[in-house]
């Protein structure tokens, strides 16, 4: 599979700032990056990522020693090396002049398996803005689940409400509002069309305010059911001649669901109107790339959503491509629905974490 659902950034961490690529969550809470004591590997080395991008990009966020090589091979080229950290970047506190231990442990447990270490503060910035969060604390991994090592990526960066967070840490988003950094207390993700965004703009975070560039003006608003997850109701979702509503499934807004994830017998209804087929050895749907096939739409407190081929139709190497669809299971206060890339390719999403409500813009991509 392809690497085009991860929602990668570029932050920094120390004075002065060490480098890292972070895959952006709005599932969870907690930014963490390896240490420099993770296995496999010392703060010197150079992360597969910098192997991976244009020269003039590895210059721009690497060490100049890793960029000598750097060309855009495939990234499943990853290596899957021994303990985890041998093919990441590390922070090193001891090169930071704004660094301040903690000593207490840490340990989140996610799908892809189990980070450890210990907690810090530090310096957390954005390179390209003039966002610079002081005292952040974040997570110092000393080791790291199997799940992350092929993963283009060094750590995460949570933006999700702090009952999420590890031990209730203030996230990044709500500790630069403490501080008086945003213009408004909101955040808003653009999310470019699939492409191989080690070597692309795959989209834009915009701290503090609306992303006007790529966003229409237009801004339509659900309240959350909680301050957890961006977590509210969805009635109903149709495709073709397929219909169903009066539901009211709770459903999340989640960069890192890299699909959209729904109950399986409504996402077999939707596959068969666009015309996927499912493939039980690999779990997943698979239609003609250059299929015609009708827009699934979503009704979101009573306004509806239409998500085109376009942004549900995948890329996935040579043969077929991808429904980007999956059936999961979901109930109680945990989501029904997941609305990954291709909701977020579709929609803008505003997240306005002082009145706790999520927004949707048109992209402007989109609509062209």
């Amino acid at each position: 599979m392809q690497y085009t659902v991860f929602f990668l950034a570029f932050i920094t961490l120390g004075t002065p700032g060490q480098s890292f690529i972070a895959y952006i969550d709005t599932g969870s809470a907690t930014l963490w990056m390896p240490d420099s004591t993770c296995l496999n590997g010392t703060a010197e080395q150079c992360g597969d990522f910098c192997q991976l991008v244009p020269v003039d990009t590895c210059t721009k966020f690497c060490l100049k020693k890793c960029c000598q090589s750097a060309t855009q091979k495939a990234i499943s080229k990853f290596r899957a090396s021994g303990g985890g950290c041998a093919t990441k970047n590390r922070f090193d506190s001891s090169k930071s002049s704004t660094y301040v231990a903690d000593g207490s442990g840490f340990s989140i447990t996610y799908q892809t398996g189990t980070v450890t270490g210990f907690l810090g503060s530090d310096t957390l910035c954005i390179p390209g803005t003039q966002l610079c969060i002081k005292n952040q604390k974040f997570g110092q991994v000393t080791k790291i689940g199997g799940g992350f090592v092929s993963q283009p990526i060094d750590g995460i960066l949570g933006l999700a409400f702090p009952s999420l967070a590890y031990d209730h840490i203030t996230p990044p988003v709500f500790n630069a509002i403490n501080q008086g950094l945003l213009d408004q207390p909101i955040f808003t993700i653009y999310m470019g069309h699939n492409g191989p965004t080690v070597q692309e703009n795959g989209g834009m975070i915009t701290f503090g305010g609306l992303d006007t560039v790529n966003c229409a003006p237009q801004v339509d608003y659900v309240n959350l059911i909680s301050a957890t997850y961006f977590m509210f109701k969805m009635t109903g979702v149709a495709a073709g001649s397929y219909s169903i509503s009066g539901k009211s499934w709770n459903t999340v807004s989640m960069t890192s669901a890299a699909y959209i994830g729904g109950p399986k017998a409504v996402v077999e209804k939707l596959a068969a109107q666009v015309g996927a087929r499912y493939n039980p050895q690999y779990q997943s749907y698979f239609i003609d790339c250059d299929a015609v096939s009708p827009d699934v739409q979503f009704t979101i407190n009573g306004k509806h959503y239409n998500i085109t081929a376009t942004n549900y139709i995948v890329a996935n190497g040579p043969g077929p491509c991808m429904f980007s669809f999956f059936g999961s299971q979901g109930g109680g206060f945990m989501p029904t629905w997941m609305l990954g890339p291709p909701m977020i390719r579709e929609y803008c999403q505003v997240y306005d974490v002082d009145k706790e409500r999520l927004g949707f813009a048109k992209a402007k991509a989109a609509s062209a």
